[in-house]
């Protein structure tokens, strides 16, 4: 699968990265996020430190390197991604571990999920 190019959007000094005309980038927008130009997709922001060299070759599974919260649940609300989500439609916790590289608990889903649902 190619890699896709991907935009950076900031609100309240936290980055994140998405498909320009995506349905995360369209929920982003809406919630208030604007893009700003950065040359690396995995900029550096005080909520999004950037990853260790051993976080960056950890492989979730896809091949691709670790994605924020914030980009996972995005990535799992993607068309096509119907397998992230459980029968409640929301991200799956073991499949945001893995694209995540982290732990993840519920409230931690559940409050960005709501976020990106606002």
């Amino acid at each position: 699968m190619p890699e896709q190019d991907l935009i950076t959007l900031e609100k309240d000094g936290q980055l994140i990265h998405c498909e320009e005309g995506s349905l995360g980038h369209e929920q982003a927008l809406a919630k208030g996020y604007e893009q700003v130009d950065s040359p690396d997709p995995v900029a550096e922001s005080p909520n999004n430190a950037a990853p260790s060299d051993e976080q960056n070759e950890t492989d979730n599974g896809a091949g691709s390197e670790v994605l924020s919260l914030e980009e996972a649940v995005m990535h799992c609300m993607e068309p096509g991604n119907e397998d992230c989500l459980t029968n409640t439609g929301k991200p799956n916790l073991d499949k945001l571990k893995e694209l995540t590289g982290e732990i993840v608990t519920a409230a931690q889903r559940d409050e960005v999920f709501k976020a990106l649902q606002e």
